[in-house]
Order: C-alpha cells, then sequence, then structure tokens
C-alpha cells in the first residue's frame, strides 16, 4: 500500500501514481480517536482549495462515505481538500445560517466560520489498495450525547414539535453569520443531539410557540448529558403596511425585513401583498429592532419593548425624507472643513541652543509622535537635523499633539528632551470631533469661524554641557568572579515609557534605540563603563546567554527570565556611579503542574485554564496548557516574586475546554509559587481541586396590582447572552446551574415598556406608560437566590433650560442617581438652540439633574436643580441656568512654566522630575498625576502647556491622612534630591513664573546581607524601599526604591525629609524586617542601615487535621508573618491561604524557622516550621488544629 499525505494548510497538491485513474467515486473513511466507538450518522463536508465548503453526505456506520475527485491538468493529480466533520445527524438534524445579507436558507455551501463552530475539521491520507485508491481521515474525538427535555406553559413535554438551535454565544452582528440547526423533538418532548466533547449552549427555538435557552452543558467523549429546559417565552408579532410610494418604489419580490440589534439568530423576514401588507411572526421577545427593505430607502422604525405574545399592528412603514437645502449646505461645508483637516500637514519646528542661548548646528531631533489609529494607539518616528541656526523643521506631525515626546542629540553630551504642543491656546485639533457631537452644538453661521488647527508651536532644546552627564560603571559577576565580555544595556525609567512602543503600535528606529538603550560589553575586569547619560533612574540588564560575539537586544520586551537585572539605579550629574550584578546563565525556570483530580487520579491528555496573579494586586495573565500524557504542564508566568497560580478545568475525561466554562461542573486549585532562580523547579507544583457549586436563582414578577404577572424573565449572564423564561402562573422563573458573580435581571411583560425619553414624542405618548426596572446582584456559589421585580409607573420630565448657555460652550445634561437612571435606560436630551429638555423615564420622587458647560474639553460652570415628581405620565418644570464656576477651572490656562534649582539657589537642576497635584482627584492610571511626564532642561527651566490641573476636583472621595487640600507642585531631582512641594497659583498668572529650590541632599546607605552573609555570587535581585509616611497621595511619589549591588551595597539617595520605612527583600520573596527613619529637614544628612534578610526558607507542606484525624479541606488560614506590614511585604506578599481538598496547605517564600498561623475567626493560632533553602521535596506533615 502506497500511503500520500495531504497537508491542508498551503497550496500543496497531493500526488497519485500517474497510472492512476481516479474517475469514479473515492471512499473516505473517518475513524475515531476511541477505535471501538463509531463515527456513524456525522454530516460530512468537503472543502477543496480555496473554495467554499461543499456537503458530502452522511457517514455510514462503519464511519465511511463516498465523495468523487475529479483529475485536474494530467492524470495522478488531484484537487486539495480539507474534510469538515459535524457530529450531528444530518438526516434528523439540517444546517443553516442566518446574517444580515443572508437571511435563514439551507446552508448549501456554508462558510469555515459557520462549519467549526461545532464541527471538527481534520487532514486526510490518500491510500491504494489492488489499483483503487481511498482516503483516510485523522481520528475525530468520540462524541457525546445531549437530551434536552421541553416543556410548554402547561409543563407538558413539546412533544413532535418542530426545533431550531442556534449557539448561545455566537456573535451575530457586523454581517457575520450564525449556525441553525433544524429538527424536531421525538414523541417524549426530547432533543436529542450529538456532539464533540466541550461545552454546549444552544438556544431553542420552537416556531409558532417561542424561544428560551439551555445555559451552558458539558459533554463528555462517549457520555450523555440531560437537562429540562425552561419553559419558551411565547413569540410576539408585527404586523403593518407600506406607504403607496414605497411600494411603488419596490421590485413587488424583496421582503420587509426586521433585523435585531445584537444577535443574528434573531433576524427575521417576510413578504408584503399588493396592498403593502405584511406580518412578521415569531419575534423574539427581549431585543430591539429596526425595519427595513432591502435596496430600499425608508425610515428608521424602531421596533422597543416587545412582550411575550404581544401582536403589535398598524405599523406604518414610510420612505426615507430627502435632506433638506439647509442640511445638504451645512454637510456639504462640513465635509469640506475635514477635507482640510485631512490634508493639513501640520510642521514641527523649533531651535536647539546649549545653555548659553547660542545655536546649535549639527543636532539630531527625533519625534516619536503618538495617534489614534482606530481602535489602537499607532506610533510614527521622525527626525531632522538643524541648520546653522540651530533651527530643525519635521512635516507632516499629525497626530495627537500632547503626545510628541522630543528628544535633540550632540555626540559626547547628554539628550535634551521635551515635548511638543500647539502655538497659542486657541489652536484645536477638529479631527477627533464626530459629525454629530459638531453640529449638535454648532449652528451653520458658526461654522465658518471656527478656527482651523493651528501650526505647531516651536519646540525649543537646550543641549546639556558634557559635564551635566553622568556616568556608570557596571561590574559583572559570574560565580563571584568578574565575567569578560557580558552584555549590559541601560533602559531609562524615567524618559523610556515616553518613548517606547510598548505603548503603542509602532517601531523605534535603531538609531533612537540606541540613544535610549545603550549597550556595552564588559572589559576583562567585567566591567561595562556608560558616559554622558542623562541624569535619573535606569535599569541595569545583563543578558544570561549573551557573550561579547552576540548582539545585544533591545531591552524593552525581553523576557527577564533569560536576564538578571537591577532597577532604579541613580545616575547624577558630574558624578561617577558604580554598580554591579551577579549574571548567571541559568533560566528562571517557570513551574511544571500536576493536578490530582476528585476523583483520586492523576490528570492527563487534558487542557486546563490557568491564571496567575501577584498575590497583593489584580494584576496577571490567563492561558490554556496542555497536561502531557506524563500528567505535566508547564505554565509561563511573568517575572519574579511570588504568585498565585490557579488552574480550572471541567473533567478528567475532556479533552478540550471552551470558554465560557459551565461553573456547576468545572474544579478549581490554587497554590502561590515561588520564582526564583534560588529555587530550581524539578519538582511539579500539585494541585489537588476542589468541585464548584453552581448557584440558583428565583425570580418573582408582580403587576402593579401586586398580582403574579404574565410575561418572562431575562437575566442577562454576559455580554450578548441571556437566559430567558416564560413565569409560571405564580409569576416566577428558577434559573439553575447559574454561574456565580454578577448578574442583572429584568422582566418582560405586557404593557411594562416605557418608551425613552424623545424632544419629539407628544405627552400623549408619555402619558399611563410603566416599566420594570432591572436589578444587579451577586450570585454566590451553591446557594439559592431570589430578586423580586415589580411594575412600575413612570415619568418624564420635560421644560426649557433658561437662560440658553454660551454659543461657544459645550453642554451636558445628566441626572444623579446613576444606578436607577440606568435600571430604567433613562435618557437626557436638550436642543441647544432653543433649551428645550426632556429626562426619561423616571419613577417619581425627587430627580437631581446637572447641565455641565465645557470648552475644548475643559470644564467651565455647572448648574444643578431638583424635580420633584410626584406622580406618573409627563412633569413641565423648566430649569433655570444658574451657574456655578467650576473652583480652580479655566478653559484656556496659561502655560505652567517655572524654573528648579539645586539648594544654593543658584545652580539649574537639570532633568528635575515634575508632577502636579490636585486633591481628590480619582486615582486611576490616567488621572493621578497632572501634568505627567515633565522634567527640566539644562538651563533648569520647565513648561507644561495647557495643564488639567484646574478641572473639577471630586470631593466626595476618601483620601489618605496628610494629602494635600489645595493644588500642589512637586519637585524632584531622582537619584540625588528630594522633593520640594510648592503651593500651585489657581490658576497661574499669564506670564508668572514659578521658582523652586531642592532641598540639600539627604539618603541612607549601607548593606544587605542574607542571612548574615554577603550576596555576592547569589543569583537573585535584592530590592530595598524607603516608603515616604505621613503624606497621603503624595507618599508615592516621594518614596525611594533601589536594587542592591552584587555585594549587598545599597544606596537611597534624594530623600524627603520626613519619615520613611525602610525594607529589602530577595527576588520579591524573602523579606526582611521593616526599620523606620526619620530625615531631618535643613543641611545635608546621610545614614548608614545595614539591613539583614534572615535565613531563606524552602517549600514546607502541612496536613490541617482536626482531633479526629480528619484532614480539614478548603480552610481559610492567615500567616502571622510580622515581614508582611512592611512597605515591601504589604505588595509583594498576602498572608491569606487555603487548604486544599486533602486538607494540605502549602507554603513557599517565608524565612527558614518557626512561624505562626492563624485558623478560623477565634484567633487561634498554630506554629510551623520551615526547612532552609536547599532542602528535600516537602512531604506533607499532619499538623493537629482544633483540639
Amino acid at each position: 500500500m502506497t500511503s500520500y499525505r495531504i497537508w491542508m494548510i498551503g497550496a500543496c497538491l497531493p500526488l497519485l501514481p500517474a497510472a492512476t485513474s481516479v474517475a469514479a467515486p473515492v471512499e473516505v473513511f473517518i475513524p475515531g480517536q476511541n477505535p471501538a466507538a463509531a463515527t456513524a450518522g456525522c454530516a460530512v463536508y468537503a472543502q477543496p482549495y480555496r473554495k467554499d465548503p461543499t456537503f458530502v453526505g452522511r457517514t455510514s456506520d462503519q464511519g465511511a462515505l463516498a465523495d468523487r475527485f475529479d483529475n485536474v491538468e494530467e492524470p495522478g493529480r488531484l484537487v486539495q481538500r480539507a474534510y469538515w466533520v459535524l457530529p450531528h445527524d444530518p438526516d434528523r438534524w439540517s444546517l443553516h445560517v442566518a446574517s444580515e445579507k443572508s437571511l435563514p436558507s439551507t446552508a448549501d455551501a456554508p462558510s469555515d466560520d459557520v462549519l467549526r463552530h461545532i464541527g471538527k475539521r481534520v487532514e486526510a491520507h490518500w491510500d491504494e489498495a489492488n489499483g483503487q485508491p481511498s482516503v483516510t481521515t485523522d481520528p475525530v474525538p468520540e462524541r457525546g450525547t445531549v437530551r434536552i427535555q421541553t416543556q410548554g406553559a402547561d409543563g407538558r413535554p413539546l412533544a413532535d414539535r418542530a426545533v431550531h438551535l442556534y449557539p448561545a454565544d455566537r456573535f451575530g452582528g457586523f454581517g457575520r453569520e450564525s449556525l441553525m440547526l433544524s429538527g424536531r423533538t421525538d414523541a417524549r418532548g426530547v432533543i436529542e443531539i450529538r456532539q464533540f466533547p466541550g461545552v454546549a449552549e444552544w438556544i431553542v427555538c420552537f416556531p409558532g410557540l417561542g424561544h428560551t435557552q439551555t445555559g451552558p452543558i458539558v459533554v463528555t467523549p462517549g457520555g450523555e448529558s440531560t437537562i429540562t429546559l425552561h419553559r419558551p417565552a411565547p413569540y410576539a408579532a408585527i404586523s403593518g403596511r407600506l406607504s403607496d410610494e414605497l411600494r411603488d418604489q419596490t421590485d413587488g419580490e424583496s421582503p420587509i425585513v426586521l433585523l435585531a440589534t445584537d444577535l443574528a439568530w434573531q433576524y427575521r423576514q417576510a413578504p408584503f401583498d399588493a396592498e403593502g401588507r405584511f406580518r412578521l411572526a415569531d419575534v423574539p421577545i427581549g431585543s430591539n429592532y429596526e425595519l427595513r427593505i432591502k435596496g430600499v430607502k425608508t425610515k428608521t422604525i424602531g421596533m422597543r419593548g416587545l412582550h411575550p405574545g404581544e401582536q403589535r399592528s398598524g405599523v406604518a412603514v414610510e420612505p426615507r425624507e430627502n435632506p433638506s437645502a439647509e442640511w445638504k449646505l451645512i454637510t456639504q461645508q462640513w465635509n469640506d472643513r475635514q477635507r482640510k483637516v485631512h490634508d493639513w500637514k501640520p510642521t514641527l519646528r523649533g531651535r536647539v541652543v546649549d545653555h548659553e542661548g547660542r545655536a546649535v548646528e549639527g543636532a539630531e531631533v527625533f519625534a516619536t509622535i503618538k495617534y489614534h489609529g482606530g481602535t489602537r494607539m499607532g506610533q510614527i518616528t521622525k527626525s531632522a537635523t538643524t541648520n546653522a541656526a540651530g533651527m530643525y523643521a519635521i512635516p507632516d506631525a499629525r497626530g495627537n499633539v500632547s503626545s510628541i515626546a522630543l528628544i535633540a542629540h550632540v555626540a559626547g553630551r547628554p539628550l535634551a528632551i521635551g515635548r511638543g504642543g500647539f502655538a497659542g491656546d486657541d489652536g484645536l485639533d477638529w479631527s477627533g470631533v464626530g459629525f454629530g457631537s459638531f453640529l449638535s452644538s454648532v449652528s451653520r453661521e458658526e461654522l465658518d469661524d471656527l478656527p482651523l488647527p493651528q501650526v505647531l508651536h516651536q519646540a525649543d532644546l537646550v543641549i546639556p554641557e558634557r559635564q551635566q552627564g553622568g556616568e556608570l560603571r557596571v561590574t559583572i559577576y559570574q560565580d563571584a568572579r568578574p565575567s569578560e565580555g557580558a552584555g549590559v544595556a541601560l533602559e531609562s525609567v524615567d524618559y523610556q515609557p515616553t518613548f517606547s512602543p510598548m505603548w503603542a503600535l509602532g517601531n523605534v528606529p535603531r538609531e533612537l534605540q540606541e540613544l535610549l538603550t545603550p549597550s556595552a560589553r564588559t572589559d576583562a575586569h567585567g566591567v561595562a563603563v556608560f558616559s554622558g547619560l542623562t541624569p535619573g533612574l535606569y535599569s541595569v540588564t545583563t543578558f544570561t546567554w549573551s557573550d561579547a560575539s552576540d548582539r545585544i537586544p533591545p531591552i524593552y520586551g525581553v523576557d527577564r527570565s533569560w536576564s538578571s537585572f537591577a532597577d532604579h539605579v541613580a545616575i547624577r550629574s558630574g558624578v561617577s556611579t558604580v554598580a554591579s550584578l551577579n549574571r548567571t546563565k541559568t533560566k528562571l525556570e517557570y513551574p511544571p503542574i500536576r493536578v490530582f483530580d476528585t476523583s483520586g487520579e492523576w490528570l492527563s491528555n487534558i487542557k486546563v485554564n490557568t491564571s496567575w496573579t501577584r498575590p497583593a494586586s489584580r494584576g496577571g495573565a490567563r492561558s490554556t496548557i496542555e497536561i502531557d500524557e506524563q500528567g505535566v504542564g508547564r505554565v509561563h508566568i511573568g517575572g519574579l516574586g511570588m504568585r498565585r497560580l490557579e488552574v480550572r478545568y471541567l473533567s478528567p475525561s475532556q479533552d478540550s475546554v471552551t470558554s465560557p466554562m459551565p461553573f456547576h461542573q468545572s474544579r478549581e486549585g490554587a497554590r502561590k509559587v515561588a520564582l526564583s532562580r534560588l529555587m530550581p523547579r524539578e519538582q511539579a507544583v500539585v494541585f489537588r481541586p476542589r468541585k464548584l457549586e453552581a448557584a440558583t436563582l428565583q425570580v418573582e414578577v408582580t403587576d402593579q396590582d401586586g398580582r403574579p404577572a404574565k410575561g418572562a424573565a431575562a437575566v442577562e449572564v454576559r455580554y450578548d447572552v441571556r437566559e430567558v423564561a416564560a413565569l409560571d402562573s405564580q409569576g416566577a422563573a428558577r434559573f439553575e446551574r447559574m454561574r456565580p458573580g454578577r448578574v442583572t435581571v429584568g422582566a418582560i411583560v405586557a404593557g411594562a415598556a416605557a418608551p425613552p425619553a424623545r424632544l419629539d414624542a407628544t405627552d400623549e405618548e408619555l402619558t399611563d406608560q410603566w416599566m420594570i426596572p432591572v436589578k444587579s446582584l451577586e450570585l454566590a456559589a451553591d446557594e439559592q437566590a431570589s430578586v423580586q421585580l415589580r411594575v412600575q409607573p413612570v415619568a418624564y420630565i420635560r421644560g426649557r433650560i433658561s437662560p440658553l448657555p454660551p454659543k461657544n460652550a459645550s453642554m451636558r445634561l445628566s441626572t444623579s442617581n446613576y444606578a436607577a437612571r440606568s435600571s430604567l435606560d433613562t435618557k437626557c436630551w436638550f436642543n441647544h438652540q432653543t433649551g428645550e429638555f426632556i429626562i426619561g423615564p423616571v419613577l417619581p420622587g425627587r430627580i437631581e439633574a446637572q447641565v455641565h458647560l465645557s470648552r475644548d474639553n475643559a470644564p467651565l460652570a455647572y448648574a444643578k436643580h431638583t424635580f420633584h415628581v410626584d406622580r406618573q405620565g409627563v412633569h413641565r418644570e423648566d430649569f433655570p441656568l444658574e451657574l456655578t464656576t467650576i473652583k480652580n477651572s479655566t478653559p484656556s490656562a496659561p502655560p505652567l512654566e517655572g524654573r528648579v534649582y539645586r539648594a544654593d539657589g543658584k545652580t539649574p537642576a537639570y532633568a528635575a522630575r515634575i508632577a502636579a497635584y490636585t486633591p481628590n482627584q480619582p486615582r486611576s492610571p490616567y488621572s493621578r498625576w497632572r501634568p505627567a511626564d515633565t522634567w527640566t532642561n539644562a538651563a533648569g527651566r520647565f513648561i507644561a502647556r495647557k495643564p488639567t490641573l484646574w478641572r473639577k476636583q471630586y470631593s466626595d472621595l476618601k483620601l489618605p491622612p496628610g494629602t494635600p487640600t489645595e493644588p500642589v507642585l512637586v519637585a524632584w531631582l531622582p537619584g540625588e534630591l528630594g522633593a520640594t512641594i510648592t503651593p500651585l497659583p489657581s490658576p497661574p498668572a499669564e506670564g508668572e513664573e514659578l521658582r523652586i529650590v531642592l532641598p540639600e541632599p539627604a539618603g541612607v546607605r549601607g548593606a544587605v546581607t542574607v542571612g548574615g552573609e554577603s550576596p555576592l555570587g547569589m543569583p537573585a535581585a535584592i530590592t530595598v524601599l524607603a516608603q515616604h509616611r505621613g503624606r497621603g497621595r503624595l507618599d508615592e511619589v516621594l518614596s525611594v526604591r533601589t536594587t542592591a549591588n552584587a555585594d549587598g551595597a545599597y544606596e537611597l539617595p534624594g530623600l524627603t525629609p520626613g519619615e520613611y520605612d525602610v525594607q529589602a527583600a530577595v527576588d520579591g520573596i524573602w523579606l526582611s524586617s521593616t526599620t523606620r527613619v526619620s530625615v531631618p529637614a535643613g543641611g545635608p544628612w546621610s545614614h548608614t542601615l545595614d539591613i539583614d534578610v534572615p535565613p531563606l526558607g524552602d517549600a514546607a507542606e502541612y496536613r490541617l487535621i482536626d482531633a479526629a484525624g480528619t484532614p480539614l479541606a478548603n480552610q481559610s488560614i492567615r500567616l502571622a508573618i510580622p515581614e508582611f506590614d512592611g512597605p515591601l511585604g504589604s505588595t509583594l506578599r498576602s498572608p491569606e491561604m487555603s487548604t486544599d481538598t486533602g486538607g494540605v496547605v502549602h507554603v513557599e517564600g517565608l524565612r527558614a524557622g518557626e512561624h505562626e498561623f492563624e485558623l478560623g475567626t477565634d484567633g487561634a493560632r498554630y506554629r510551623f516550621e520551615v526547612p532552609p533553602l536547599g532542602s528535600p521535596t516537602p512531604i506533607p506533615v499532619d499538623l493537629r488544629v482544633h483540639e
């Protein structure tokens, strides 16, 4: 037998011997992964190369079927194809597709995107026996059986009924196709279908009756899964008539189409008769719809609030009106302006001078420009060279001007770094203004008067003197001896994030990369020298694989498992700094894992979901890994330190895991793992997971009179997926097997679908409206939750805002109670020209509303008004616009300028950092310090263009004690001088320049030992942190950290007068005790502080048992470790742990010796012992508690 392998990826064509003739059908055999399991009755689609799949047929009892192959060009050459194997029986279930472009129809040629949702794509092997070729595919997984017991409104089975099945997690927007299987229930009302292993979740529709959803179903190989379906929510229907004008525009054949705004499976279509009458049946409830006719422009008709069984009639479909002449004119004007903006190519100009103002010729200037690329940020880098006058020009510098970063470089001198900005405070970037928001606040008369974007402002840069740069001498040790030829790279902690491509898409040119991340080789003494460095803090990295013949890679994006590093190394002007690292050629090994299933067996040949987090933070990552035949898997975890590693999976018999994972059959285990080269990962991390239990939700709905309501309940479990169930005679619906977490619960009841507020709505339309506010709640595992919903009367508020706001300001109307507003889908609309507004729907009562005015995205003023709505219907009341100017706010604040000097008040502080703080600002990555990334030039001068410092303050946030109550500016010289905190003018006067003098130098230095010994030669990073105390939000920027040298020597310069807590950590795992240090004000101050990290401990395992010897499974414990309360311990470690299903607790990363933990709420403590580092693999030791 001759075998030929067909690769299903690429353009290769399989060959048969030239003498073979293939003009007849060829037998295709599809085996199962389990030889004893037949693949009979599978639907099979063939996909020729670069063509759509076509249905071939149903496999026989032996898993075979016939397919035809035609010769191409020459004898023996066959058309390449793949096979899609679907688990269902095509004689019982027919496949259909639905999308915006192709409404439900027989899927003769479904796309790959449809088939991959339930099928398996397999490769084929061509065989020839007795001159007759045949095809054998790769095996497919053994199928499982899903049985769904149906029930009608009366609770009896829906026997012998047509049924449609749609995948529940299939997003159907943007024209993407959705799969549908159509079949029938059996005589017992059971839906039976075969599926491949994994998770199934179906929307179940009964034509002419209603729809519901299964929830996640676990399908196991050869297994059977049985569930009982919710009672289906009855369908609605929509009927109406096309206008005569619109009917004349159609060809008489185009159907009217009902498009859902969320899922493709809800699309419906129907014909209309000669009179234009139509009826759309089987309309699912719980969604919003639009009516359209293909190829004809119609008015947009929104269909909202359909309730179960509703027969909505009298819908009139009208043609779309042609736009008025005025609308066409303003649209044309807008389009002309947008074309001008698109063609606008601003030039970034500037001058490069020395510290005395003299022109610098031949300086190389780089500009990195970040811009919004649609879905993600983009970045480009441009460069220019200065002329004899020191001038440079960078054309076509479009983008977000606030993110333009500049570097000027002259050989042998430190870098000059700055930012770009608009020329003048009134320059506007209209390219980011949408058409709708533009027209909502700008009249046609004002359109021509709007300013076009200005040319970018000159960005002048000052080249530092040679002596203003710093030097770094790095010694690399390996095995406690200097290492020759080691590659070393630097990265600025202060400036690199501004230029790094990790912030946005785009590349940094090699020339700029070499300036930002300089690299060098160590000499025969193991020393690498870097000179002419810009002062500040740097990361130093040496690569484990690098030697003198290797190219040193860019430092950002490097996997630190292959490198040794030191962070926050201080470089000072005119000073040579000495640093050293312990280099190792040992890769940081990530832990192998083994999972001991609840059945008592090791897992193998299974995929599991993994996630890891840092113990004291929420940051981390998720992935899916494979447990191999030996029962071992590996997970990649980023960086050094303690990590909480979690695994989750479905069943040992599962061959795959899909998302979302059904909670009620999943298993979960967690362990804390220490990642360090000091702890080689030779033994696997063992997990003993527990089975997670699902939640149950009972929903009860009453009408306005308190009687059981008729309709359906809907639970939104995740984006675009909701479970719907009909209410029983008691107005209740029960949802089982729910995943714990937050869900939103609502109900759909006749007459309880109040429309959203619209300015063109009449009072009659808004009278006698009712609604059911939705509720959100947290579901807990293995518990039953209940929620009560009630039909309630709603009102609308309409009136006028008087007097009208200024035309050159943007206005926003909103209500205060966000929770109530979101539960009712409250809308707020207003007319900027007339002042007319409407708010609703709202529940009668006290309603607070606000108007906010802004210009150029800067808040100007606000007004508040309270409406007392005492009844259902329309409440008419005007909104008096009594404006309050926002404190410390101005729409066109002048640039914040100043100079920073050293302690003598005369010497400019080059490369000082600036951060402005606004009290009560929300703590988030986007609004913490303003302005961010600002620093002084070589003349000590800084400028922050249009700072957002004087914007709205948030007085309702809780702040730590010591936080300033007024705006302040914080200036400091990283790695050298502490901070000066200066009150800020509010706002600063035009042309006013701040003068800031930094304090005298103050610092702590000493040596870190580990177990009383020098760490020289130890392949670890030792971090030392001095955490400032007493200034609230400012403590973060006043704190100083560094990495100790290879021999443990460290220095913490640049401390600010005040109190500090100092602590050290080895690899972010083993901690020292905390020492309190007080830094006095006044003259220069230095303090020596030696720190010892106690002997490092290895892993320990204890099995907690009670007095009877029974293991205490899944018990929470708390480590009583004093070091965890220190500044590093509180961020790197967490004392919370728990035993696994075997009662075992695994402890890593503690000092060797005796420790204590707390169990339960009684505060009882128990002692345990941690062995020294290098001890044998731990064996669980029984520890008796609760005696």
